[in-house]
Protein backbone atom coordinates (compact mmCIF):
# COMPACT_ATOMS: atom_id res chain seq x y z
CA UNK A 1 0.00 0.00 0.00
CA UNK A 2 1.41 3.45 -0.98
CA UNK A 3 -1.05 6.03 -0.06
CA UNK A 4 -4.63 7.00 1.06
CA UNK A 5 -6.95 9.93 1.31
CA UNK A 6 -5.84 12.20 4.30
CA UNK A 7 -2.46 10.32 4.66
CA UNK A 8 -0.73 13.58 4.96
CA UNK A 9 -3.08 14.84 8.03
CA UNK A 10 -5.02 17.24 5.66
CA UNK A 11 -8.51 17.37 6.91
CA UNK A 12 -11.03 15.62 4.06
CA UNK A 13 -13.61 17.04 2.37
CA UNK A 14 -17.43 15.27 3.23
CA UNK A 15 -18.10 14.46 -0.28
CA UNK A 16 -14.86 13.25 -1.27
CA UNK A 17 -14.22 10.02 -2.81
CA UNK A 18 -11.86 7.80 -0.65
CA UNK A 19 -8.80 6.43 -2.50
CA UNK A 20 -6.49 4.27 -1.06
CA UNK A 21 -3.38 3.37 -3.46
CA UNK A 22 -1.96 -0.02 -3.55
CA UNK A 23 2.04 -1.70 -5.43
CA UNK A 24 -0.22 -4.18 -7.34
CA UNK A 25 -3.96 -4.10 -8.80
CA UNK A 26 -6.35 -5.78 -6.79
CA UNK A 27 -7.89 -9.09 -6.89
CA UNK A 28 -11.01 -8.82 -9.31
CA UNK A 29 -14.33 -9.49 -8.36
CA UNK A 30 -14.01 -7.45 -5.39
CA UNK A 31 -15.29 -8.32 -2.29
CA UNK A 32 -16.70 -5.68 -0.48
CA UNK A 33 -16.21 -7.84 2.99
CA UNK A 34 -12.56 -6.73 2.76
CA UNK A 35 -12.91 -3.36 4.02
CA UNK A 36 -15.18 -0.99 6.22
CA UNK A 37 -14.87 2.55 7.13
CA UNK A 38 -15.06 2.83 11.24
CA UNK A 39 -15.96 6.01 12.93
CA UNK A 40 -13.84 7.23 15.96
CA UNK A 41 -16.12 5.03 18.27
CA UNK A 42 -15.29 2.19 16.56
CA UNK A 43 -18.83 2.24 14.55
CA UNK A 44 -19.17 0.92 10.83
CA UNK A 45 -20.19 3.90 8.82
CA UNK A 46 -23.33 3.00 6.95
CA UNK A 47 -23.94 3.97 3.20
CA UNK A 48 -20.18 3.21 1.92
CA UNK A 49 -20.06 2.06 -1.43
CA UNK A 50 -16.57 0.26 -2.11
CA UNK A 51 -15.06 -0.43 -5.83
CA UNK A 52 -11.52 -1.83 -7.65
CA UNK A 53 -9.92 0.15 -10.53
CA UNK A 54 -6.77 -1.72 -11.41
CA UNK A 55 -4.61 -0.53 -7.91
CA UNK A 56 -6.98 1.52 -6.93
CA UNK A 57 -9.40 0.97 -4.17
CA UNK A 58 -12.59 4.09 -3.65
CA UNK A 59 -15.15 3.99 -0.97
CA UNK A 60 -17.63 6.66 -2.07
CA UNK A 61 -19.49 8.37 0.79
CA UNK A 62 -23.64 8.80 1.03
CA UNK A 63 -23.96 12.12 0.43
CA UNK A 64 -25.81 14.61 3.14
CA UNK A 65 -29.54 15.98 2.79
CA UNK A 66 -29.88 17.91 6.00
CA UNK A 67 -28.42 21.71 6.26
CA UNK A 68 -26.22 20.97 9.73
CA UNK A 69 -24.48 17.85 7.53
CA UNK A 70 -25.59 15.49 10.24
CA UNK A 71 -27.53 12.52 7.72
CA UNK A 72 -24.07 11.81 5.32
CA UNK A 73 -21.74 9.17 5.90
CA UNK A 74 -18.95 11.30 6.66
CA UNK A 75 -19.62 13.71 9.36
CA UNK A 76 -17.77 17.23 10.04
CA UNK A 77 -14.86 17.44 12.26
CA UNK A 78 -14.82 13.59 12.99
CA UNK A 79 -11.93 10.85 13.40
CA UNK A 80 -12.03 8.28 10.81
CA UNK A 81 -10.63 4.78 10.03
CA UNK A 82 -10.39 2.98 7.15
CA UNK A 83 -10.09 -0.87 8.00
CA UNK A 84 -8.67 -3.52 5.55
CA UNK A 85 -8.65 -6.79 6.86
CA UNK A 86 -5.89 -9.10 6.74
CA UNK A 87 -4.78 -12.58 7.63
CA UNK A 88 -6.22 -14.05 9.51
CA UNK A 89 -9.56 -13.22 8.20
CA UNK A 90 -11.11 -15.37 5.08
CA UNK A 91 -11.85 -12.21 3.50
CA UNK A 92 -8.86 -11.07 3.56
CA UNK A 93 -7.66 -8.22 0.81
CA UNK A 94 -6.14 -9.93 -2.20
CA UNK A 95 -3.69 -8.90 -5.12
CA UNK A 96 -4.64 -10.24 -8.54
CA UNK A 97 -1.48 -12.27 -8.68
CA UNK A 98 -3.06 -14.23 -4.95
CA UNK A 99 -0.82 -12.12 -2.43
CA UNK A 100 -2.89 -11.79 0.88
CA UNK A 101 -2.72 -8.38 2.99
CA UNK A 102 -0.61 -10.06 5.94
CA UNK A 103 -2.50 -8.35 8.99
CA UNK A 104 -5.36 -5.87 9.19
CA UNK A 105 -4.33 -2.02 8.47
CA UNK A 106 -5.94 0.90 9.87
CA UNK A 107 -5.36 3.89 7.45
CA UNK A 108 -6.47 6.97 9.77
CA UNK A 109 -8.24 10.98 8.56
CA UNK A 110 -10.18 13.19 9.71
CA UNK A 111 -13.19 15.64 8.16
CA UNK A 112 -13.30 19.16 7.63
CA UNK A 113 -15.52 21.27 9.88
CA UNK A 114 -19.08 22.38 8.73
CA UNK A 115 -18.59 25.71 8.63
CA UNK A 116 -15.61 25.40 5.78
CA UNK A 117 -16.45 26.63 2.43
CA UNK A 118 -14.90 23.56 1.24
CA UNK A 119 -16.90 21.21 3.62
CA UNK A 120 -19.05 19.87 0.25
CA UNK A 121 -15.71 19.92 -2.11
CA UNK A 122 -17.47 18.90 -5.26
CA UNK A 123 -14.21 16.66 -6.26
CA UNK A 124 -16.48 13.79 -7.39
CA UNK A 125 -18.55 15.71 -9.98
CA UNK A 126 -17.93 15.42 -13.81
CA UNK A 127 -20.11 18.05 -14.93
CA UNK A 128 -18.87 21.70 -13.90
CA UNK A 129 -22.51 23.08 -14.60
CA UNK A 130 -25.49 23.43 -11.96
CA UNK A 131 -28.20 23.43 -13.96
CA UNK A 132 -32.28 22.66 -13.12
CA UNK A 133 -33.46 19.55 -15.50
CA UNK A 134 -36.11 21.16 -17.93
CA UNK A 135 -37.19 20.76 -20.99
CA UNK A 136 -36.94 24.64 -22.15
CA UNK A 137 -37.01 27.78 -20.28
CA UNK A 138 -40.44 28.60 -21.74
CA UNK A 139 -42.36 25.26 -20.40
CA UNK A 140 -43.86 25.30 -16.74
CA UNK A 141 -43.56 23.01 -14.23
CA UNK A 142 -46.36 21.73 -13.32
CA UNK A 143 -47.59 20.39 -9.67
CA UNK A 144 -50.77 18.68 -8.11
CA UNK A 145 -52.28 20.38 -5.16
CA UNK A 146 -51.92 17.34 -2.68
CA UNK A 147 -48.68 16.71 -3.75
CA UNK A 148 -44.83 18.70 -3.68
CA UNK A 149 -43.19 20.34 -6.53
CA UNK A 150 -40.18 17.95 -7.23
CA UNK A 151 -37.10 19.86 -8.89
CA UNK A 152 -34.05 17.95 -9.85
CA UNK A 153 -30.74 19.40 -10.87
CA UNK A 154 -28.08 18.18 -12.82
CA UNK A 155 -25.33 17.47 -10.11
CA UNK A 156 -25.34 17.24 -6.18
CA UNK A 157 -26.26 20.11 -4.30
CA UNK A 158 -24.85 21.91 -0.96
CA UNK A 159 -27.41 21.45 1.75
CA UNK A 160 -26.14 24.11 3.54
CA UNK A 161 -27.71 26.59 0.82
CA UNK A 162 -31.47 25.24 1.51
CA UNK A 163 -31.41 26.71 4.75
CA UNK A 164 -32.82 30.15 2.96
CA UNK A 165 -36.68 29.63 1.78
CA UNK A 166 -38.60 29.94 -1.61
CA UNK A 167 -40.50 32.45 -2.69
CA UNK A 168 -44.20 31.58 -4.11
CA UNK A 169 -46.25 34.51 -5.54
CA UNK A 170 -49.72 32.80 -6.58
CA UNK A 171 -51.00 34.56 -9.75
CA UNK A 172 -53.00 38.05 -8.63
CA UNK A 173 -51.23 38.34 -5.42
CA UNK A 174 -47.88 41.38 -4.89
CA UNK A 175 -46.52 39.36 -1.89
CA UNK A 176 -44.86 36.82 -1.97
CA UNK A 177 -45.16 33.90 0.83
CA UNK A 178 -41.58 31.58 1.83
CA UNK A 179 -42.03 28.15 1.76
CA UNK A 180 -40.21 25.40 2.50
CA UNK A 181 -37.53 23.52 0.54
CA UNK A 182 -36.35 19.39 1.39
CA UNK A 183 -33.56 17.78 -0.50
CA UNK A 184 -35.07 14.22 -0.92
CA UNK A 185 -31.86 13.26 -3.15
CA UNK A 186 -28.18 14.30 -3.39
CA UNK A 187 -26.16 12.68 -5.70
CA UNK A 188 -22.36 13.86 -7.08
CA UNK A 189 -24.46 13.92 -10.60
CA UNK A 190 -28.06 14.52 -9.55
CA UNK A 191 -30.14 16.68 -6.47
CA UNK A 192 -33.54 16.40 -5.98
CA UNK A 193 -35.98 18.76 -3.81
CA UNK A 194 -39.32 18.96 -2.77
CA UNK A 195 -41.13 22.31 -2.52
CA UNK A 196 -44.51 22.89 -0.99
CA UNK A 197 -46.38 25.51 -2.78
CA UNK A 198 -48.71 27.28 -0.84
CA UNK A 199 -52.36 28.11 -2.05
CA UNK A 200 -51.52 25.83 -4.99
CA UNK A 201 -55.10 26.22 -6.79
CA UNK A 202 -53.75 28.86 -9.64
CA UNK A 203 -50.32 29.33 -11.28
CA UNK A 204 -47.96 31.18 -10.40
CA UNK A 205 -43.96 32.42 -9.84
CA UNK A 206 -41.39 30.90 -7.53
CA UNK A 207 -38.10 32.19 -7.05
CA UNK A 208 -35.45 29.71 -5.96
CA UNK A 209 -33.05 31.12 -3.26
CA UNK A 210 -29.91 33.29 -4.82
CA UNK A 211 -28.05 31.63 -2.58
CA UNK A 212 -28.88 27.83 -3.71
CA UNK A 213 -25.29 26.04 -4.51
CA UNK A 214 -24.25 22.59 -6.06
CA UNK A 215 -21.32 21.09 -4.20
CA UNK A 216 -18.40 23.15 -4.90
CA UNK A 217 -19.72 26.06 -4.64
CA UNK A 218 -21.51 26.10 -8.19
CA UNK A 219 -24.26 28.58 -8.31
CA UNK A 220 -27.40 28.22 -9.87
CA UNK A 221 -27.55 30.48 -12.92
CA UNK A 222 -30.80 33.13 -12.62
CA UNK A 223 -32.51 31.67 -15.32
CA UNK A 224 -32.40 28.39 -13.27
CA UNK A 225 -34.29 30.28 -10.15
CA UNK A 226 -37.20 31.98 -11.95
CA UNK A 227 -39.67 29.14 -12.41
CA UNK A 228 -43.24 29.55 -13.21
CA UNK A 229 -45.20 26.99 -11.80
CA UNK A 230 -48.83 25.75 -13.02
CA UNK A 231 -51.77 23.18 -11.62
CA UNK A 232 -52.15 20.21 -13.41
CA UNK A 233 -55.51 20.33 -14.71
CA UNK A 234 -57.99 18.15 -13.12
CA UNK A 235 -59.46 15.01 -15.21
CA UNK A 236 -63.02 13.75 -15.54
CA UNK A 237 -62.31 10.96 -12.37
CA UNK A 238 -60.88 13.78 -10.00
CA UNK A 239 -63.79 16.14 -9.93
Amino acid sequence: MLSWTGDDGTAVALDQILRVEFAQPLAQPFRASSVELLDEGGRVVAGIHSSVVGRWLYLEPRLPLSPDLSDGSLLPQQNYAIHLFGLPWLRALRSADGHVLAQDLMLRFHTLDAQASSALSGLGVESSDLRLQRASLQDPFVFSADTPLRLRFTRGLDPRSLSAQAQWRPRGQAKTIAVPMHLVANRYDFAEIEVHLLQPQAWGILELPAGLEGLGGWPLPGSDRILRCVPRPQSADDS
